[in-house]
């Protein structure tokens, strides 16, 4: 590889295509990706694809979560052509998938492969190390993408590519230099819309990036890193008009009335950043846009006035980054909120109407019984059912985030190949985080009955409707607050027992939570017909 021109340097053999008519492959190597159940685009993907294309590349994209592809596919269509190069987005939960697609292509030798996302930017070494790709995207990948394509097609040299690491000659990996950010959002080309035909038709919803980043620091949050290590703000965001238009567009041709905001955080920090998401909610309506979307943004952002101009303007549905119920987690996690922050947040949206779809981690390598308990009280003081926040949710330690190093220092990190996990400090919280995450896989079934519920503030036809659903949330979070508080209190009181006595112990309260809960959430159930129609006469 290294300074040689012509296919070699690609880490390819020649084939008969020609450089300059190989076509550029993009990959999502993932099934079963979605937003909150929903399918959705891999805008992503998408942008890439649309910058390449209009500089002259022909490029073509392949999303397994949308497609249905399983990785034996993906490997034959990306080693059964002569590709110019072959992408492959990556996040940790993907990273060995996307590997092992990425060294078979390496090993077949007919393109230049190059992994990009925020899995690849923080593990760039180990990757290389790997030979699971020729070269790895570093940060933001539209114009560093563009670039290597273009000395790969001209038969350049393609490691001096600004925002790319890479393996020398003698295969050791090289960070290269970094690429600053695209300051101007509006300069991107709207992407492109590939796989939109079939996200609809399977009931999903077109997506929009309004901006990139995000002003918050949390520790456990790969964002603020992936985006932080170039020259550029940590928070970018297009003009009103752009993301207006793109919306409308989307509305004309396609006839959709619901848009999923993919932003970090929709909203900016401080006055410019309200300012902005004021003129984005008056833009929609004085274009009569009939709409509903969804956003997500801290709990910091939430301004009753501002909110109440977004609800007018369609906004239904607001994923917030609680993420705790206690000083000291939300310390740990580097919220920068209080905990009367975020109570305020979710009260505000709850008086607006709008569905709050939390962000909550009850369990990391720190927590305590104490926490847990403070964590319970919490979620029951505010006015709203997460039921995805009561469940077994623990901290993902992320590479490349703050809190790795603090994880690491404290000789709780456990590291894997793709993957890190942690031991708990307290014993007795991982004894409760274990019942917990059993408990949650034998219960799935309410989650399906809180999606279905949930849901029906999102379908404009059925946005009425949601205020009598609230009653069975409410039902829903005091049944999974009750046993997730049964399952700390049977942690303090066998914290001390022997293994192989909790063993028993441990299987005989599961089966019994089980029992209970499944007995109440039958009589939950009745509440809500097969067709999600409100069950009439049920509302006491």
């Amino acid at each position: 590889m290294g300074g040689r021109k012509g296919p070699a340097a690609m880490g390819g053999r020649e084939g008969p295509a020609t450089l300059t008519d190989r076509p550029v492959l993009l990959v999502n190597p993932l099934p079963g990706q979605s937003f909150y159940g929903v399918t959705v685009e891999h805008l992503g993907l998408a942008y890439l694809a649309a910058v390449l294309r209009n500089h002259g590349f022909e490029v073509v994209i392949r999303d397994a979560s949308v497609e249905g592809l399983s990785p034996d596919e993906l490997t034959d269509l990306a080693t059964d052509r002569n590709w110019l190069v072959v992408g492959i987005t990556t996040l940790e939960e993907q990273a060995e998938v996307a590997e092992r697609l990425g060294r078979a292509v390496v090993e077949a030798g007919r393109a230049h492969v190059v992994l990009g996302g925020h899995y690849a930017t923080f593990s760039w070494r180990d990757i290389l190390a790997r030979r699971s790709a020729h070269s790895v995207v570093l940060g933001e990948g539209e114009l560093t993408l563009l670039e290597l394509a273009r000395k790969l097609r001209a038969g350049e040299i393609w490691r001096d590519t600004v925002g790319l690491a890479y393996a020398d000659e003698a295969g050791a990996p090289v960070p290269g230099r970094p690429r600053p950010l695209i300051a101007d959002l509006d300069t991107l080309p709207r992407p492109a819309r590939d796989h939109l035909a079939q996200v609809l038709a399977r009931g999903g919803v077109p997506s929009v990036s309004g901006a990139r980043g995000c002003y918050g620091r949390c520790s456990f949050c790969s964002i603020r890193s992936f985006y932080g290590a170039a020259e550029g703000k940590p928070w970018r965001g297009r003009s009103p008009e752009s993301v207006v238009s793109e919306v409308e567009a989307l509305v004309k041709a396609h006839g959709t009335r619901v848009i999923n905001f993919v932003d970090d955080n929709f909203l900016g920090p401080g006055r410019a950043g309200r300012e902005r998401a004021r003129s984005i909610a008056d833009l929609i309506l004085s274009r009569g846009l009939d709409i509903r979307f969804f956003i997500s943004c801290r709990p910091n952002d939430v301004d009753e006035v501002l909110f109440a101009r977004l609800y007018q303007a369609g906004l239904r549905v607001v994923a917030l980054g609680l993420e705790a119920g206690n000083v000291e987690d939300l310390a740990l996690y580097r919220k920068d909120v209080t905990v009367d922050v975020n109570v305020r947040a979710v009260t505000i949206l709850d008086r607006l109407g709008v569905v709050v779809r939390a962000g909550f981690i009850n369990f990391n390598p720190f927590t305590t019984l104490t926490r847990l308990r403070q964590n319970i009280e919490f979620l029951r003081r505010i006015p709203f059912a997460p039921t995805s926040a009561v469940a077994a949710r623990r901290l993902f330690v992320r590479r490349g985030c703050p809190i790795e190093s603090v994880v690491r220092d404290a000789g709780l990190l456990i590291t894997h190949e793709n993957r890190m996990t942690y031991a708990f400090a307290d014993h007795s919280a991982a004894i409760a985080c274990d019942l917990a995450e059993r408990f949650e896989r034998k219960c799935a079934p309410v989650r399906h009955i809180s999606r279905l519920i949930s849901r029906m503030n999102d379908d404009p036809e059925q946005a009425g409707t949601y205020a009598s659903y609230r009653v069975v949330l409410d039902r829903l979070r005091s049944l999974q607050l009750d046993a997730l508080e049964a399952v700390v209190e049977y942690a303090e009181r066998t914290k001390t027992l022997p293994d192989d006595r909790r063993r028993e112990d441990d299987e005989a309260f599961l089966a019994s939570l089980v029992r209970d809960f499944e007995a109440s959430l039958e009589a939950v159930s009745r509440l809500v017909s097969p067709g999600g129609k409100c069950a009439a006469g049920e509302w006491t």
